[in-house]
């Protein structure tokens, strides 16, 4: 390899392992990222972000997902193999110097997202936040991720800062409301490969184990059957 060459790479490895604490993994075989070739020997389509995050999960080695905060740092990430990245609210906050307290809004969350998904291959876990509230809000959030080239959606079960922040018994988000959001994510998904991820923090905010339960086993079934809403409840 010319010096050259030799000199941009450490550059590129340094500046990464100082920027975001990135340690290279093989979390997918060589091959995952392969492009198959049929018999007729024409290169396939690649493979979607989110098909991509799944075969990583199936593969059953531990996934390690770096917090990319910006598209230098999402590249990175992609010349050290790592298989994902996971973007929050959070690092939206901190590039405009602000705190983590969910004061900006989920449309300003959305747009951060999306300017570093559309330029990166690197599947993504974007923090849908509580999709704005609503199931209807949920829909258009995950339209937005989706076409922003998210690999995962997450969704939480939070009512906003008051519950995000809030101590020990604080209300969370309605079970009812929660499975509309599910339902709405899944319908508003068009490519079948995107993740939706829910996320509880009921543990956290002193709720039972056996309400938490409760919740995930009505959540999961949410991803199935009939379109929402279903009962015109939601």
């Amino acid at each position: 390899m010319p010096i050259d060459d030799q000199s941009r790479r450490g550059f590129l490895v340094g500046a990464g392992l100082v920027a975001g604490s990135l340690i290279g993994d093989a979390v997918l075989p060589s091959a995952a990222g392969a492009q198959a070739r049929p018999q007729g020997g024409a290169a396939a389509a690649p493979a979607s972000k989110g098909a991509r995050f799944r075969a990583a999960l199936a593969a059953g080695t531990p996934l390690m997902l770096p917090v990319v905060e910006s598209i230098q740092l999402a590249r990175l990430c992609e010349i050290e193999g790592f298989s994902g990245g996971f973007m929050g609210g959070s690092g939206m906050a901190a590039r405009n110097a602000l705190p983590n307290t969910s004061i900006q809004t989920v449309k300003e969350v959305i747009d951060y997202e999306t300017h570093v998904m559309s330029n990166t291959g690197l599947p993504i876990v974007a923090d849908g936040e509580n999709g704005g509230g609503s199931p209807l809000t949920t829909y258009r959030t995950v339209e937005q991720l989706e076409r922003g080239g998210a690999a995962v959606i997450m969704l939480e079960d939070s009512t906003g800062p008051e519950s995000e922040y809030g101590g020990k018994g604080v209300a969370m988000a309605a079970r009812d409301v929660m499975v509309g959001r599910i339902k709405a994510a899944v319908d508003a998904r068009r490519d079948a490969s995107v993740m939706i991820m829910a996320r509880s923090d009921r543990p956290a905010k002193g709720h039972s184990e056996a309400e938490t339960l409760e919740l995930l086993a009505a959540l999961s079934e949410a991803t199935r059957g009939s379109s929402w809403p279903n009962d015109g409840s939601l």
